[in-house]
């Protein structure tokens, strides 16, 4: 079931609800009582037998659409998460390389590693791989999500075509990492099943969004620690000799509406690829982020790119400024390992987030923090339909009319990255 079956979704106030995996057919009610609202399993039930149908709320659940309920959250609420649903014992959020394998939420993923794209037959590679998942989309697949580092000039040139040019989601230039990336750039090429497309009118509104976010002042590091820390939390990096069972049973229960388990929570936390930044209030964790690292061989260099990714931060906690200032840390962190050669024994090339169109809060972080809107970056390149991943993976938060959700990346380069942060 999605969310726009739910009759009178919009009425539903701060309802939050558990991941619910309902069997075909049950019979659910939302109810208010003294302590809250609460949905009940009702199934097999009658009006009159026992349950007070006065002031409830009614739905079949349709558990033929994938997407499983993810907790309902208010405005503020959501724009403190960028936590993707999860799907069991999948805890990396890049995924694997070359060749495409079979990932998460019905999609084929992979990432280009015999060299720079600058020919059509390394193009004819990838086209062919996106060929090959056409063919099997069927309940089980239903997105390729493809990425490659390809010649800028060289794809100027290939995008003439109109049968090539609809497969270009997202190009992030990557001008300001090392010498040997140049004038290349990281495009994301994907195809969607007919059943899988976004809606117009939802894109428009995550247009509005980034418009909304792009007008906000860039922020210093130090300007958006402050803000936490003046509130009382303690802002940090956890180090993985620091990582306890205390610590991971809180960590967990950040990340546990999310469908995560301890035993996933602990692999994250111990995985020496993950940089884990924290808010803590009272000794206690009340925020997390995660900078997965990882270094991709592009023919005989390496391309070492981080994606923040996984925040949460508690109900209680939230509207202080919280995943800002814990994804600040970590480029901070990042910035610092990265001069030292520090990050997978090399320097950052390229740090991203996979931004939910639908959290205003996640893009205005992404800006003020310096990170660029692949959206713009493509059309200054002539790419002005590109910047968007289309029905990419599912992430809690305010309510959509689509099972998936559209994701505009943000980036900053090396470059960038020493520029703000600096110290």
């Amino acid at each position: 079931m999605t969310e726009q079956d739910l009759p009178g979704r919009n009425n539903l106030g701060n309802v939050r609800q558990s991941r619910i995996f309902p069997a075909e057919g049950e019979l659910w009610t939302l109810t208010e009582g003294p302590e809250g609202s609460h949905l009940i399993n009702v199934s097999g039930t009658r009006e009159g037998s026992g349950v007070d149908t006065s002031s409830v709320l009614w739905a079949v659940f349709d558990v033929s659409v994938r997407r499983k309920i993810e907790a309902q959250l208010n405005e503020e609420e959501a724009n403190q998460q960028d936590v993707p649903a999860h799907e069991a014992g999948l805890t990396s959020s890049v995924g694997g390389f070359w060749p495409p394998e079979r990932a998460s939420f019905e999609r084929i993923k992979g990432i280009y590693t015999p060299g720079i794209v600058r020919s059509s037959d390394s193009l004819n590679h990838i086209t062919g791989e996106i060929e090959k998942a056409r063919e099997i989309f069927d309940g089980e697949v239903s997105r390729v999500s493809l990425r490659a580092v390809v010649d800028v000039d060289f794809l100027k040139v290939a995008a003439r075509s109109e049968s090539f040019r609809p497969l270009i989601e997202v190009v992030i230039p990557l001008n300001g990492t090392q010498a040997a990336f140049e004038n290349t750039a990281l495009v994301y090429f994907g195809l969607n099943h007919s059943t899988r497309q976004p809606i117009q009118k939802e894109l428009d509104r995550y247009t509005d969004n980034l418009r909304e976010a792009s007008s906000h002042v860039v922020s210093t590091p130090q300007e958006i620690r402050k803000r936490a820390e003046e509130k009382g939390y303690d802002i940090k990096i956890l180090s993985k000799q620091a990582v306890t069972e205390e610590c991971v049973d809180q960590v967990a229960l950040l990340y546990e509406r999310f469908g995560w388990t301890r035993n996933e929570v602990s692999a994250i936390l111990h995985n020496t690829n993950n940089i884990i930044g924290i808010a803590v209030k009272d000794g206690a964790i009340v925020s997390a982020g995660i900078a997965e690292m990882a270094r991709i061989p592009i023919g005989g260099n390496s391309l070492r790119i981080i994606e923040i990714t996984e925040a949460a931060t508690l109900d209680e906690h939230a509207k202080n400024g919280l995943y800002t200032a814990v994804s600040s840390g970590l480029l901070e962190e990042l910035s610092k390992r990265s001069r030292i050669d520090g990050v997978l024994d090399g320097k950052a090339d390229l740090i991203y987030g996979e931004c939910n169109g639908n959290a205003l809060g996640v893009l205005k972080t992404a800006h003020i923090q310096g990170r660029r809107f692949a959206k713009d970056a493509g059309s200054e390149l002539g790419f002005s339909n590109s910047g968007v991943l289309p029905q990419h993976v599912p992430i809690a938060g305010l309510p959509i009319e689509t099972p998936y959700n559209d994701l505009f990346p943000a980036f900053m380069t090396r470059e960038d990255l020493y520029r703000i942060y600096s110290k």
